[in-house]
Formats: C-alpha cells, sequence, structure tokens
C-alpha cells in the first residue's frame, strides 16, 4: 500500500511519539515532495525559433511579443502610448501602406504588421501621419448638434451686449477628428458670441498640430456663422500658449477667459 503525504507526516508523529526511527519514512515523504514538486505546472516552456530562445508566441501579450522583437530599437522598451500608437496605426493603416513604406526606407519585411509599424516609428517614420498628409485620412467633421437656451450667467456677461434678454438661446457643437481627438464650442447666434469648451486630442497624436487643427475648425465654423468674438477658458500654461498661436489674448475684465475678435464673414444659410 503506498501512503500520501497526509498520511506518511501523520504515522511520522505517531512513531515519534513512540520514540521510534523515523528515517526510511522520512525518506519517503522526500520522495512523495519531489514527485508533488515535479507535477506543479512551471511557467510556459521556452521555444528555439531563429536561434533564440523565447516563450511560445501564443502566450505572450502583444506588449510582451513587440518588446521581445523590436523592444531594443527604443531606449525604454514599447509601453504606455507608444504602444497604443502602434496599436492604433496598425489597426487603421492597410498592410500594403505599412509595407510599401518599409520597402522604400530599407527595413527588412515581417509578416507582423505591427512589428513594421514599430520599426518604422523607430526611424521618426508614420505611416497614419503620411496618409493624413496626402488627404487621404481622416477628416473633421461635425459629429453632433443640439440647441437650447441659457440662462443668465455672470460669467459671461463680459461678452454679452448690455440689454440681452434671457434665457438666451445657443447651439452647442461638436466636432470629430476620427479617432484622434474632438472638440466642442457653443454659440450665441443672436449676439455673436462663440465659446470653445473643449478641444481633446489622444495622446498617441499630442504635440502634432491636431489640437489647432480643431480650434481651427471651430474658429472658421463659428466666423462662417457670424460670430465675432470667441473665447476660451486655458487650464494650463500649455493650453494659454496654445491658444495665443491662434490670435486669443486676454481682455481687462475678461477673467480667465481668452478673447479672439473675428473679423466679420458672410453668414452661412
Amino acid at each position: 500500500m503506498r501512503l500520501n503525504k497526509v498520511q506518511l507526516n501523520e504515522l511520522i508523529e505517531n512513531v515519534r511519539a513512540n520514540s521510534g526511527d523515523t528515517s526510511l519514512l522520512d525518506g519517503l515523504l522526500s520522495e512523495v515532495e519531489e514527485e508533488e514538486r515535479t507535477a506543479r505546472p512551471g511557467p510556459p516552456r521556452a521555444t528555439r525559433r531563429g536561434g533564440s530562445s523565447r516563450v511560445q508566441e501564443e502566450e505572450l501579450t502583444t506588449e510582451e511579443h513587440l518588446n521581445n522583437e523590436v523592444g531594443y530599437l527604443f531606449p525604454g522598451g514599447i509601453h504606455g502610448e507608444l504602444l497604443e500608437r502602434i496599436i492604433d496605426i496598425d489597426r487603421s493603416c492597410l498592410g500594403p501602406v505599412v509595407k510599401q513604406m518599409c520597402r522604400e526606407n530599407g527595413i527588412s519585411n515581417s509578416k507582423d504588421k505591427k512589428v513594421l509599424v514599430a520599426k518604422l516609428l523607430a526611424q521618426n517614420l508614420d505611416p497614419k501621419a503620411k496618409i493624413l498628409e496626402a488627404g487621404e485620412g481622416p477628416k473633421i467633421h461635425i459629429a453632433r448638434v443640439s440647441t437650447a437656451f441659457k440662462e443668465a450667467d455672470e460669467v459671461y456677461d463680459y461678452f454679452m451686449p448690455k440689454g440681452t434678454r434671457f434665457p438666451l438661446s445657443y447651439t452647442e457643437i461638436r466636432a470629430d477628428y476620427d479617432n484622434i481627438g474632438w472638440v466642442t464650442y457653443t454659440f450665441h447666434p443672436t449676439v455673436g458670441y462663440g465659446h470653445i469648451e473643449v478641444v481633446n486630442v489622444a495622446p498617441a497624436y499630442r504635440s502634432r498640430g491636431f489640437g489647432i487643427d480643431l480650434l481651427q475648425f471651430a474658429i472658421d465654423d463659428m466666423r462662417g456663422k457670424g460670430i465675432t468674438t470667441v473665447s476660451v477658458s486655458a487650464w494650463s500654461k500649455e493650453g494659454a500658449a496654445l491658444f495665443k498661436k491662434l490670435g486669443f489674448s486676454y481682455e481687462p475684465g475678461s477673467g480667465d477667459y481668452l478673447v479672439k475678435r473675428l473679423s466679420a464673414a458672410r453668414v452661412r444659410v
């Protein structure tokens, strides 16, 4: 009869309690414990491919796979925003576009598009940016329009002509730059005043001019609707610097709001 670990331990305790020799039983217990250790599932087995040892592909995450293949191309490896950017480009750019860019720049081919995208980015080449520059990529488009009425608000008194009657009608618009970002803005057509509420750009596309594109779209749209004054609130020094590039400035009485005066334009019907 073969005893299990629990039974062996009980037997050893009984023998010791009667001052018996447990050396043989201790040996058997060691054999049982060794069998348990070898039977436990360990970490994924490494396999040989192309002379290098690595974890089997199906057991790796996208991040681990990319770092194993091309992580050495980036000083800090592939993580966070860089990883998100690679995944986004992989989803939004066709394989032939990516492969053509690799051929043009002498980058070795691979069946894995994410690996190719990473190699391109390591050389400061971005397939998506190239598509956008060619005018073949995402366009800014109005995604939502809603109208409502606004009650009196001291924050806006500086921008409202004297005698303005409330509730005051306004229109709110959200314009999307596909998966790159979006801007929301409101305007009061009867008093010629508009306000940019929020501009947001995905982390992977910041510091590349997309925020300015969205702001300019909002400004041009409001100008076309007869708006002559636009305000915006900056929550950081970086935000204020961005708005100032587009001609916004602080005015006496405008508080925390930056202001841009627009030239008259023909109102679009």
